[in-house]
Order: C-alpha cells, then sequence, then structure tokens
C-alpha cells in the first residue's frame, strides 16, 4: 500500500514538474512575442518619424558595440555555459563563485571603456558633425550597460529566474511603445535617448530582480576556466557577429547612409521576428547544459533541440505570412519615405525562419565541441560576408543585392547545422543508456 502510495506521489510529481516546465517555456515564449510586436511597432513609428540618413548614421555607430565585446575576452560565454553545468551538478558553491569573478571582470572592463572613450569623445568633439558625435556620445554608456545586460542574462538560468525574465520582457514590451512619445517629439535626438534610457531601465530591473546576487570577487582558477571555457565560445560568435556588420557596410560603401537607412528597415524586420528564436534559445541552452551535466547523454540535447525547433516553427510561420502580407501597404501609406526598402523587407523577413536553427546550434556549445561550431560558424561567416559582396555587385540596388546574399547564407547554414548537430549527438558522441 505504502509503495503504491509512492507510485502515485512520484507521478503526480512528475505531471506537476512536467507541467510547470511547459508553462515556463510558453510563458517566456510569449513574452518574447509580446516583446517581437513591441519592437515592431516601435520600428514603424521609428521609421516615420526619422530620416533614412539619421538611422543610418545610429545603425551605423551601434556597429561599434559588437566590437566591444572584445574585451570581455569571453568571459560571460564561458558562465553562460558552465553556470548552469555546476548547477546540473549541484555545485553550488562553484557556481557563485564563477558569478562573482565574472562580474569582477565585468566591472573592470567597464572601467576601461569609460576612460578610453571619454578621451576619444575628447579628441572627436571638433572633428566630426553634430549628429554623429552625439551618437557617438549615446553609444558609450550603451556600450557599458550592453555588457552589464548580457552578464545578468546570464544568470538567469533556472525556471523560477525564466519566469521573472519573463516579465521583465513583458515590462520591455510596455516601455518601448511609451517611449516611442520621444522618437515622435524629438525625432533623431529622440531615438538616441530612447535607446539608451530603454536600456537603462531594463538592467536596472533585471539587476534589482537577479536571481544570483555575488560581491565581485577574484579566484584565478575560476578565472581561467571561464576564460578556457569562454573564449572559444566567444571566438566562435564573434566571427558570426562581425560577419553580420558586413552588408551594412557594403550597402554603406555602395550607397552612402541614406541606403543604409533603407536597408535597415529589413534588418529591423529580421530583427524583429528574429526574437522569437533567439528567445526559446536563450531558454533552452542552459537545458542543454544542465541536462549535459546530470546525464552525460548527448542524444538527450538532440530530443530536447528538436521539440524547441518545432515549437519555433510553428509560432514563425503564420508570424512571417502575416509580415510579408502587410509590410507593403503598411510601408506604402505610412512610411512612403523608406518604400524602396520593402523589397530587402520582403527577404529578410523570409531569411528570419531559417535562423531558427540556432536553437539546435547550442547543443554543440553545451557539448564543448569547439571545433565542430568553429567550422560551422566559420562557414556561415564566409557566407555571409562573400554571398552580400557578390550580390550587391550583381544588382542595380546594392539594398536589394545585399539582403538576397543574406537570404543564401541563412539556407546554406540551417542545412549545415542540421546535419553537423545530428552527426555530433549520434555518431561522434556515445551514448549512455
Amino acid at each position: 500500500m505504502f509503495d503504491q502510495m509512492r507510485s502515485i506521489s512520484l507521478k503526480e510529481l512528475d505531471i506537476r514538474t512536467f507541467i510547470r516546465d511547459k508553462f515556463t517555456s510558453l510563458f517566456y515564449t510569449a513574452s518574447s512575442g509580446v516583446t517581437s510586436i513591441a519592437q515592431l511597432v516601435s520600428s514603424f513609428v521609428i521609421i516615420k518619424f526619422v530620416d533614412p540618413s539619421e538611422l543610418g548614421v545610429w545603425n551605423s555607430v551601434k556597429l561599434l558595440t559588437v566590437y566591444s565585446f572584445l574585451i570581455l575576452c569571453g568571459i560571460n560565454n564561458g558562465l553562460n555555459r558552465e553556470l548552469p553545468y555546476s548547477l546540473g551538478q549541484n555545485n553550488l558553491d562553484q557556481a557563485r563563485k564563477k558569478t562573482g569573478v565574472a562580474l569582477y571582470f565585468n566591472i573592470l572592463t567597464s572601467m576601461i571603456m569609460v576612460a578610453v572613450g571619454l578621451g576619444v569623445l575628447l579628441i572627436l568633439s571638433t572633428r566630426v558633425e553634430f549628429n554623429l558625435f552625439i551618437a557617438l556620445a549615446i553609444v558609450l554608456p550603451y556600450i557599458i550597460l550592453n555588457h552589464y545586460s548580457n552578464y545578468l542574462t546570464v544568470t538567469y538560468r533556472s525556471k523560477d529566474s525564466f519566469n521573472i525574465l519573463s516579465y521583465v520582457k513583458l515590462v520591455e514590451s510596455f516601455l518601448m511603445v511609451i517611449t516611442i512619445l520621444l522618437v515622435v517629439w524629438y525625432g533623431y535626438r529622440g531615438m538616441l535617448l530612447r535607446s539608451l534610457l530603454l536600456l537603462l531601465f531594463i538592467t536596472l530591473l533585471m539587476h534589482i530582480y537577479r536571481p544570483i546576487r555575488v560581491k565581485p570577487q577574484w579566484s584565478k582558477p575560476e578565472f581561467i576556466t571561464l576564460l578556457k571555457t569562454g573564449t572559444p565560445i566567444f571566438v566562435i560568435d564573434y566571427i558570426k557577429n562581425i560577419s553580420n556588420t558586413f552588408a551594412p557596410l557594403f550597402v554603406l560603401n555602395a550607397g552612402g547612409f541614406g541606403m543604409v537607412g533603407l536597408f535597415t528597415l529589413g534588418t529591423m524586420a529580421f530583427g524583429t521576428i528574429t526574437v522569437i528564436p533567439s528567445s526559446i534559445t536563450q531558454y533552452v541552452y542552459p537545458k542543454y547544459s544542465y541536462a549535459f551535466g546530470k546525464h552525460n547523454n548527448p542524444k538527450d540535447l538532440w530530443k530536447i533541440g528538436v521539440r524547441s525547433l518545432l515549437l519555433c516553427s510553428a509560432m514563425l510561420v503564420p508570424v512571417i505570412i502575416i509580415t510579408m502580407i502587410l509590410v507593403d501597404p503598411l510601408v506604402q501609406k505610412f512610411f512612403p519615405k523608406y518604400s524602396g526598402g520593402i523589397p530587402a523587407a520582403k527577404i529578410f523577413i523570409l531569411a528570419s525562419f531559417f535562423n531558427s536553427i540556432s536553437i539546435l546550434t547550442a547543443i554543440l556549445l553545451s557539448l564543448k565541441l569547439f571545433k565542430m561550431l568553429f567550422i560551422n560558424q566559420l562557414s556561415f561567416s564566409v557566407l555571409l560576408i562573400l554571398m552580400p559582396a557578390l550580390f550587391v555587385n550583381l544588382f542595380s540596388n546594392p539594398v536589394i543585392g545585399a539582403s538576397i546574399g543574406v537570404l543564401i547564407a541563412n539556407v546554406a547554414n540551417f542545412i549545415l547545422v542540421m546535419c553537423t548537430v545530428y552527426y555530433s549527438t549520434h555518431r561522434l558522441n556515445p551514448v549512455y543508456e
């Protein structure tokens, strides 16, 4: 009788755990969807009240954010993998120590960037036009906040913390809509101020509700562990991020800031829709590391990844279809200055579906298969550079040419990652039954 009651109790517990897990996943994905909609609405307002050339200035300067992550040497990337892995092994002291070391390094690098950035601004104050200078002045604190926000995001790893992060995303969506009034009232300068304030509010909220509260601390062994794990992950990820900056640079070279502004219509659509796969990847990546730390079975990661990819596809398809139908009449009627970017926007909307493969790419990070990941990401990065470069020259309109190049690169990467991850989890690694 006792064994039967215990069996029923365990089954009920399993069911409750299953429901709770699915609720967390769906709630986080839904909140990300709301953020995506708010971002889309904000993008439409921005292109309504900001001139394409001014938007091109800010988006060109904002590329510095990508390059700035070099100074972190992959420490946040290392924590992103090692923290859930340590939690999966139930080594809480080690998890907290690694988090403290990462915080210490983030503070140190931020102080260095502030000193260097202020010096650069002082030198450029009388040498560049005012619109460019204020964009550079805004991007300095923007980068600092971005780094700390990235660190905080990495610490949200448990189901409870992902629920908190879901509420943060809902608040972010609300603030996106409210702060868009700054763009309506002040145009270009309002857009710059909004970008900084929005990131500041969200970072502050994440800081208040951070799940792991540690003081900055230094530990050479833990720093080396994070560095060894994070550097290859960072280099691989950074290669892709850098390669993403080449397409707008090719457009800038061929057509100037105005063309970059039109190209931004496409990248905005892409960035808005890919919030969904990015959020699912952010949720499922620590689950990979936790599951691998607990069971050491690579095949489990493939099952988790495929289920997540199917969920993402089910969400993306209707969003893509609706967006493809609406983008033309909406832009033509409300944002005629950007009508030249409509073909690029449609191409980017289609490309956003294939970006969902990032959900499976994260499996290679959890398995620490850096060689496989490096080959894959290098191939993708080469395509992201060569394809836009090739098609910019083949088309009279550089915006369309670069967009087609990005689409081809994403399709090829989707196929490559699918094959690579399946091989890595079923053939390359032994499976422990």
